[in-house]
């Protein structure tokens, strides 16, 4: 089971350094972009996981920065979820631009399955979770 999402994003003049590059911080949010339009695609956006009784909180990062970002590029921000059968989630993600010819960083988030009520990390994939990615696969 593979899901995949990348979208287009402009980088603004607030989220670059005096010698107008990205400062690295702002990757994490670039990567937020392309998990939650993966995440709407799929169904499991925060309203949505949540109505299932759990958060999918991070317990996990990773990056490597190849190519500094400016202001002012054009990038193409990708996430995808090679295997969501897990106890958690894991996202790979890629920052691109000039037509995916420029890889400007790459990187990882891994996310658990919390129940809301009792705080209690699921050491398998929820059964509500499971049903939601099984018809987000259909529906591919």
């Amino acid at each position: 089971m593979k899901f995949a999402a990348t979208l287009q994003h402009h980088v603004p003049f607030h989220d670059v350094d005096l010698m107008h590059i990205v400062w690295h911080g702002h990757y994490f949010k670039y990567f937020e972009l392309a998990r939650t339009a993966l995440a709407q695609k799929i169904g499991l956006d925060w309203p949505q996981v949540k109505a299932l009784g759990f958060a999918m909180p991070v317990i996990g990062v990773d990056a490597k920065y190849r190519q500094p970002i400016r202001y002012d590029d054009t990038l193409t921000l990708h996430a995808v979820i090679d295997e969501p059968l897990l106890p958690a989630m894991i996202i790979r993600y890629e920052i691109t631009s000039q037509g995916g010819r420029v890889s400007h960083a790459t990187g990882t988030t891994k996310q658990a399955y919390v129940a809301i009520e009792t705080m209690e990390t699921s050491l398998a994939l929820p059964p509500a979770i499971e049903a939601s990615l099984n018809a987000a696969w259909r529906a591919l």
